[in-house]
């Protein structure tokens, strides 16, 4: 019996290796947007690095200029793009899920448990227009509603849109990049996101990317991101002959 037991662990084991925990671009809209997303600014397409809006944050900081972090986005030929499910990403995503007060919206809460929105209908003195800015309560929610959208270059396009009709965007300012950060805008105003669903995969699908164990990591000649080589690797995503590896 502790003979089929072992024989029995072994063969999950080797089940649970040929899978990948990773967050995935959403390129189609789903009928429930219910789920743990990141959200997501590609700011950098060549060299397939993203700004990932971070949950993990406190209400300051939610709501703070620079509310965000790098992370690496391997895809493939057809634009399957996955973010490496760790300790950070997992810390920095987003809970969204149906409004119950008001169907057919959305609530959408941080890791550290603030609810996002902004439902000011205020103008603001001095220009004349509603202020953007982005709220955070753990007390309150905000509805938001979730449409699709296919830019100008034929690209999905996530269009999170709060009570006052703001959506939310990324700015990415060039003369002063200590002001970018997420929050509602007007419509056009800033960067489009995207949304990357928290999924399991069959590393046969992972295309953009080859996994391999710790122990194989060992063996390997690795580099970090930087370009700098990792004499003990961990797990996360380097570089090795020249493509992305997962090491789990």
């Amino acid at each position: 019996m502790k003979k089929i037991l072992t024989i029995l662990s072994l063969f999950a084991g080797i089940s649970a290796m040929a899978q990948t925990v990773v967050y995935q671009k959403v390129q189609s809209e789903p009928t429930d947007w219910s789920g743990e997303y990141l959200i997501v600014r590609e700011y950098d397409d060549d060299n397939d690095i993203a700004y990932v809006f971070d949950g993990s944050l406190d209400k300051d900081g939610i709501e703070a200029k620079l509310n965000f972090f790098e992370a690496d986005m391997p895809h493939d030929n057809n634009d399957t793009r996955y973010i490496l499910s760790n300790a950070q990403t997992d810390a920095a995503a987003f809970t969204i899920a149906k409004d119950a007060e008001n169907e057919g919206e959305y609530t959408i809460c941080s890791k550290s448990g603030f609810y996002i929105g902004y439902n000011s209908l205020e103008i603001d003195p001095e220009s004349g227009v509603i202020k953007a800015d982005i709220k955070a309560s753990n007390e309150k929610t905000y509805p938001n509603k979730i449409k699709t959208e296919i830019n100008s270059k034929g690209k999905l396009n996530i269009n999170i849109q709060s009570a006052n009709g703001y959506l939310l965007q990324f700015k990415d300012s060039k003369k002063d990049p200590t002001s970018n950060r997420f929050r509602y805008y007007s419509e056009g105003a800033e960067k489009a996101i995207k949304l990357y669903k928290k999924v399991t995969v069959d590393n046969s699908t992972l295309t953009s990317v080859k996994v391999i164990t710790l122990n194989e990591a060992a063996d390997a000649v690795l580099y970090d991101l930087m370009g700098r080589r990792v004499t003990e690797p961990k797990r996360g995503i380097y570089v090795m002959n020249g493509a992305k590896v997962v090491v789990k």
